[in-house]
């Protein structure tokens, strides 16, 4: 008997705590109340900072939000500035590197050229069953033009492979 009594005491009390919120839950509760003011003046101030929501403030309000404005618009056209910069220096060093590229392929080029006799490559150009363009003809036919041609034999060859 004495037994079920202790029980029914041990019962009672646990009731009793579990009804009254704990001291965890309190703290967890107003970190709670806290962080959702927090979210809410963020929220407006966001809005301010969009033009929105200006009524409330005062001219003191409006000097802040202004100068808050400018600061960080410096910060927006200096980020800029500074990255534009770094596109530029690396499209600079990209040009310097194929005009370096281009000078090694004209080199090799001329190479070509001399080592492959001018009637070579008018044979190649003057097969039947293609169509030729021929520049330097190009170029005679049409003085107005300036082609840049310095009397080459360079063709445009359209049709079929080239079979040897």
């Amino acid at each position: 008997m004495n037994q079920v009594l202790e029980r029914h005491r041990l019962q009672s009390q646990n009731v009793g705590e579990l009804q009254q919120p704990s001291q965890e839950m309190q703290i967890e509760s107003s970190k709670s109340a806290m962080l959702s003011k927090e979210l809410a003046e963020k929220a407006l101030e966001l809005r301010q900072m969009k033009g929105e929501d200006l009524q409330g403030l005062d001219l003191k309000g409006l000097d802040k939000l202004e100068a808050m404005l400018e600061s960080g618009l410096v910060q927006v056209v200096k980020t800029k500035g500074e990255r534009i910069l770094k596109e530029i220096s690396t499209l600079k060093k990209k040009e310097a590197r194929l005009l370096e590229e281009n000078g090694h392929l004209k080199q090799q080029l001329a190479m070509m050229d001399t080592s492959i006799g001018q009637t070579d490559i008018h044979d190649q150009c003057c097969d039947h069953h293609s169509l030729e363009l021929t520049i330097s003809s190009l170029s005679t036919r049409d003085p107005s033009h300036n082609y840049n041609i310095s009397s080459s034999d360079t063709c445009l060859k359209l049709g079929p492979p080239f079979s040897n």
